[in-house]
């Protein structure tokens, strides 16, 4: 039982390591949003499932 708990608690000090790096890591450095890693100017107006309802509309097997 104690080379269980042994493991345990190194696994939760290496967890609560690596939150930590993450947190001094993320916040002078944050991820830029989805729109400029794909370069997409802002959302859009007509959304994909309004556009899909319209279309869907339109055919006999949707109503």
């Amino acid at each position: 039982m104690s080379g269980r708990r042994d493991e345990l608690s190194g696994f939760v000090r290496l967890f609560m390591l690596s939150g930590i790096l993450l947190v001094l890591v993320a916040t002078p450095l944050p991820a830029s949003s989805a729109f400029l890693h794909f370069g997409v100017a802002g959302p859009t107006r007509r959304l994909p499932s309004r556009s899909f309802i319209h279309w869907c509309r339109r055919k006999a097997w949707c109503r």
